[in-house]
């Protein structure tokens, strides 16, 4: 039998490949310069991107350097630039290196287990606005290091930037606007800087050190002393003062206590340590983590400098930096050798890790307790304006209201011995902003390992995404989409009867059991998503004690990386929810953000008939429907333009934040007794009469009197070892997310076959589009890369909300999400076991949550739900489904083309 294809997936499609090349090497440094001279000497073609003359949009935002406002209108004058830059490049010319400047590698897509579909690992490139695709065999990133950045009293003053930036405009720019400066640090990226300052004129006032000595020993201190700096010790920056050109003078105390001096200066420059730019293979997936003697958080590589993706290597700074390796350029040279070789040889080469940097960490521990007492009020994240004391206290974001941070701080957070720095960004918005965290979250990792007394590593970095550069949706919108694309978009699977409403199916009963849970026993809830964590909050509601086991951390999977929406009006389980969405901050205690309604905007009349079915299931349960013309629809949605033909207003459902929302879920559990044991999944159970009485980890085993599976993807393997049959099918679907936006009047909109909402920070959130079926559940912590259908994505979220076309995305996401045959949630007791009930949402789990946990509650402790009839989610309806259901719906993951693509150059 012919495999069936499913038009809605990925499968079938294809991406328009520009560019095709042996080697793609990003960065134009020493190493990638080397990397690429070598590889083209060996006959295989090379494209060698580096992105500078850097777009001066990114110098205000001060992505990929801290630049601090201190740069001169020479860094506009890209054609020139250009011209001189190109000069450095004559060897990799004479070799036939293709070589792009002023171009940014957005991101890099390596075929893997989500990412068959593609036609070849590829890479999105932007050049002068706009956007080409790669497609390459092997890479090298070569992206060099970055400031370790650091927040004191004022650093967000004009004036005051880091190292990298203020070499990048003293060689490469010659724009650097400073006359007098300030260094801070005594290492090598000091000495450095000084030198070039010098070099350029500018007067070197002092440098300041955090320690009793200095980083660079007796010759630091001899080479400052022939150059005339002042090195003082035992200091910290306590301030500055400024006028309406940014800094005028720094304040400096000593680590004693003793009073603050000033050092009149008009720039401060931060080179108290670098760190690997590691930003573009984190958001590829490569496996990363900390090592202090290679500069910190750097990815893993075998000896061979490749990473843990297959045919992608990193060399130079970015996989790791040192003050041995910072001083000697051969030694990065060395590494593009054994790349190139390994590459070109197709075999192992034995090469030796970057020189050790031991002092690092050290260092950068010792600025930030020095600087402890000095810090509460300062930003650590200036994008999201969060300072270290909500950093301390894991405060919420300050765009909501009147909201108190969680009892216990980072203690609270870490309850159970983990916290990943990903977590605390979700409660804060510390590194949400447009700089991707360049400038905060390195310190923020080390002030969670001084205040929690752990080891750096133990919180991880948080995650970097696709786009690694801001990047306007009208740049980022496809503009060339495949036709098979355009006709099968929807916003969400397109599985037939899948919003049918439940009173038009004809479902079997559910089946009904005495209880197998009296209140005070033990249930183990397998799964920390929004369903599994509601189903434990309303269970220790009802006295019953819980355990929740999560594989990985609460929110990382797709219940903290959905649209954030309340719209099924379809379900049995709306109305329960609708009734408790606008209660929840108050009964959780914490907020979720809810707001009530939602517009779906109207481009064409085929968009506005298919919206008919959701308009008769809102009204049949309720809920007020309201048709707006183009007029309303720009007065509530400002940024929609005039291309609108009208609107369609919901005045049931809402939208809610997801990240917040699973947060106060997490807290909520563990106000009323809860347990969440997170990096604990569960791996098997111990059946003893037809019941579970152990849950078994990793970790040890739980003893339990019944069990709630509520695991997502994983809830099928998991059923299939109680021999029982719950189908399931996971797939990848993804997000993109803009710069924040003045806040519209009404921003639960949506429409033009995409889901999301403008948030309460005023970012456009918006995903939809083919998804990708895969051929196993994903295990906890595989990477979400996403995929170019970003692009598709960007483009429609631009038609929708045409004023907005000029917003940067940001950041970007995909998650895993599991889809059942018809598409319709299963709330269920298993057949065999007698003190399980399987929960698995479909797709619509999120805005379902507050009733499906009640609901789950309801069929454990009693066997029957009061509130609302379940038989539509009964497992028993799939009682004649075959064993290759997938196949008959082509529902299979892609594999990767057998074919060429023909290019277009």
């Amino acid at each position: 039998m012919a495999r069936a294809s499913d038009p809605r997936s990925v499968q079938d499609k294809t991406v328009r490949v520009d560019v095709d090349t042996d080697l793609l090497v990003v960065g134009a440094g020493v190493a990638g310069v080397e990397a690429a001279v070598l590889a083209a000497k060996s006959g295989i073609s090379v494209l060698l991107v580096d992105e500078n003359p850097i777009d001066p949009v990114l110098f205000g935002m001060d992505v990929p350097h801290h630049f601090g406002s201190r740069y001169g209108f020479e860094v506009a004058n890209t054609r020139d630039l250009i011209q001189t830059i190109a000069a450095n490049y004559e060897a990799a010319f004479e070799e036939g290196v293709e070589i792009e400047l002023a171009s940014s590698v957005l991101g890099l897509y390596v075929q893997g287990p989500s990412l068959g579909w593609l036609p070849g690992n590829l890479a999105l490139m932007e050049t002068h606005g706009k956007i080409r695709i790669i497609r390459f065999t092997n890479a090298i990133v070569a992206t060099g290091c970055r400031d370790f950045c650091l927040a004191f009293p004022g650093w967000e003053t004009p004036g005051v930037m880091g190292a990298a930036a203020a070499s990048l405009l003293v060689d490469r720019y010659a724009a650097l606007k400073a006359k007098t400066a300030v260094v801070m640090g005594s290492g090598i990226e000091a000495l450095s800087i000084v030198r070039q300052a010098q070099a350029a004129g500018i007067r070197v006032v002092a440098v300041i050190e955090a320690e009793a000595s200095a980083r660079g020993g007796a010759g630091f201190m001899a080479e400052m002393a022939l150059r005339e700096v002042p090195v003082l010790l035992d200091v910290v920056p306590a301030g500055v003062e400024s006028d309406i050109e940014g800094v005028t003078a720094l304040k400096v105390a000593g680590c004693d206590g003793s009073a603050p001096r000033i050092l009149a200066c008009d720039t401060v420059i931060n080179a108290i340590g670098s760190v690997p730019s590691i930003e573009l293979l984190a958001a590829a997936g490569a496996q990363i983590r900390h090592d202090a003697g290679r500069g910190g958080f750097v990815p893993v590589l075998k000896t061979t400098f490749e990473t843990t993706l297959p045919g992608v290597f990193a060399i130079g700074d970015c996989a790791g930096t040192g003050q041995l390796k910072s001083s000697d350029p051969d030694i990065a040279r060395q590494e593009a050798r054994l790349a190139v070789e390994s590459i070109v040889s197709c075999r192992a080469v034995d090469g030796t890790m970057p020189a050790a940097q031991a002092d690092g960490d050290r260092n950068r521990a010792a600025w930030i307790a020095a600087l402890h007492s000095r810090t509460a009020d300062t930003c650590v994240c200036q994008c999201e304006e969060v300072t270290a004391d909500d950093i301390r206290s894991a405060r919420s974001q300050r765009h909501v209201p009147d909201v108190a941070a969680p009892e216990g701080g980072l203690a609270r957070l870490a309850k159970g011995g983990v916290l990943l720095q990903d977590q605390l960004k979700r409660v804060t918005r510390a590194g949400m902003g447009p700089c991707q965290g360049r400038r905060c979250r390195e310190q923020i990792s080390e002030m969670l390992a001084g205040e929690l007394k752990r080891d750096v590593s133990e919180s991880g970095l948080a995650s970097y995404r696709f786009p690694v550069r801001p990047i306007p949706l009208s740049v980022l919108a496809e503009d060339h989409e495949p036709a098979n694309i355009s006709e099968n978009w929807v916003s969400w699977f397109g599985i037939p009867d899948q919003y049918k409403p439940h009173w038009d199916l004809a479902a079997p009963a559910p089946r009904v059991r005495s209880r197998c849970a009296a209140p005070g026993a033990e249930v183990v809830v397998v799964g920390g998503g929004v369903i599994g964590l509601s189903a434990a909050w309303w269970l220790l509601r009802n006295g019953i004690k819980v355990i929740v086991l999560e594989a990985g951390a609460i929110g990382s999977e797709a219940s903290g990386r959905n649209g954030g929406g309340s719209a099924a009006f379809h379900s049995p389980l709306f109305p329960e929810a609708e009734a408790l969405w606008p209660q929840m901050d108050e009964l959780l205690g914490y907020p979720t953000e809810f707001r009530p309604g939602r517009l779906k905007i109207i481009r064409t009349e085929a968009q506005l008939s298919a919206l008919k079915s959701s308009i008769d299931a809102a009204q049949h349960v309720g809920c007020s429907v309201e048709q707006l013309d183009a007029r309303q629809v720009a007065e509530l949605v400002p940024l929609a333009g005039a291309d609108a033909l009208g609107g369609v207003y919901f005045h049931g459902g809402g939208h809610m934040n997801p990240l917040r929302t699973l947060q106060a879920y997490a807290w909520a559990v563990e106000d009323l007794g809860g347990r969440i044991l997170q990096r604990t999944g569960a791996t098997g159970f111990r059946v003893r009469s037809g019941r579970i009485v152990e849950v078994e980890t990793a970790c040890g085993s739980f003893a339990c009197d019944a069990v709630v599976l509520a695991a997502g993807p994983n809830v099928g393997s998991l059923a299939a070892q109680l021999d029982e049959i719950v189908p399931v099918a996971s797939a990848r679907a993804e997000m993109v997310l803009t710069e924040p936006l003045p806040p519209m009047p009404f921003t639960n909109v949506d429409g033009n076959g995409i889901y999301g909402r403008q948030t309460l920070r005023g970012n456009l959130a918006y995903g939809g589009g083919p998804h990708e079926w895969l051929a196993s559940a994903p295990a906890a912590g595989l990477p979400k890369s996403g995929s170019p259908l970003i692009r598709s994505i960007a483009k429609r979220v631009a038609e929708l909300l045409p004023l907005a076309s000029h917003a940067r995305v940001i950041r970007s996401w995909a998650g895993f999400i599991e889809c059942t045959p018809d598409g319709r949630p299963i709330i269920d007791r298993l057949a065999s076991i007698d003190n399980a009930v399987v929960a698995t949402m479909s797709s619509v789990g999120f805005g379902l949550s507050p009733a499906a946990g009640r609901a789950i509650m309801e069929l454990l402790r009693d066997g029957r739900c009061d509130f609302a009839d379940l038989g539509s989610f009964s497992l028993s309806r799939f009682a004649d489904l075959g064993g290759d259901w997938r196949e008959e719906r082509g529902w299979v993951a892609a594999t990767p083309p057998r074919t060429i693509y023909e290019l277009n150059v």
